[in-house]
C-alpha cells in the first residue's frame, strides 16, 4: 500500500452478561493469544468505559483494526504485481465467466440477487456508523473496543467511528 494499513493492534471485547464472562474466560484457556481482563483493568485501559462489577473483557492481543481503504489499495497493488488483470463489468450469465481463471465477487448486499450465488448460506446485515469528534481531555483507547457497539479510533486520534445499530430486515442497502 505504500503506507501503514494497521490503525491499531489489539481488540477489547467487554463481556455484557455473566454468560459472556464464562465463554470469554474459557476462550482464554484455549487461545493463548487472548487475555482475560477484570472490570477494573478494562476501565483503566479505556477511559470512560464501564463494565459490570463481576464482569471484564476478552483482550485479543493479535487483533488488528485496519484502514480498509489503504488495505484494499495495497491488496490491489499486490495482485497487480502478480499479474492480475482488473475488469469491472456487469455479468449476468454463467457463460460470461468462462474466459477467466479466477473471479472475485465484490457485490456486497446484492450477493443473493446473483443467481449463481443465491444458495450461499449468508444473510445481509445493514449497519450504520457515525464519525464523532473525540473529546478533548479524554485519552483515546490504544485499540478498538467491540461489543454490541464498536469504537474505532481514526488515524489522527481526533475522531472515531462508532457503530451500534444494525438491521437484519431491510428493503434498501443504504
Amino acid at each position: 500500500a505504500g503506507k501503514p494499513v494497521i490503525l491499531s493492534k489489539g481488540i477489547l471485547r467487554p463481556a455484557l452478561t455473566p454468560q459472556q464472562v464464562e465463554v470469554f474466560q474459557k476462550c482464554v484457556v484455549e487461545h493463548p493469544e487472548t487475555e482475560w481482563w477484570d472490570n477494573k483493568t478494562c476501565e483503566k485501559k479505556v477511559q470512560g468505559l464501564h463494565v459490570f462489577e463481576q464482569g471484564g473483557g476478552l483482550f485479543i492481543k493479535d487483533g488488528l483494526t485496519l484502514d480498509v481503504q489503504a488495505y484494499l489499495q495495497g491488496l490491489w497493488k499486490a495482485c497487480a504485481l502478480l499479474g492480475t488483470q482488473h475488469h469491472q463489468q456487469a455479468m449476468i450469465r454463467l457463460s460470461d465467466f468462462e474466459t477467466y481463471d479466477r473471479i472475485l465477487f465484490a457485490i456486497g448486499p446484492m450477493t443473493k440477487n446473483f443467481p449463481p450465488l443465491k444458495d450461499l448460506p449468508i444473510s445481509a446485515v445493514k449497519g450504520q456508523i457515525l464519525e464523532l469528534k473525540w473529546p478533548e481531555g479524554v485519552k483515546p483507547p490504544p485499540f478498538s473496543v467491540v461489543a454490541q457497539k464498536y469504537l474505532v479510533m481514526r488515524k489522527d486520534l481526533k475522531s472515531c467511528l462508532v457503530g451500534s445499530t444494525y438491521e437484519h430486515t431491510f428493503s434498501t442497502p443504504q
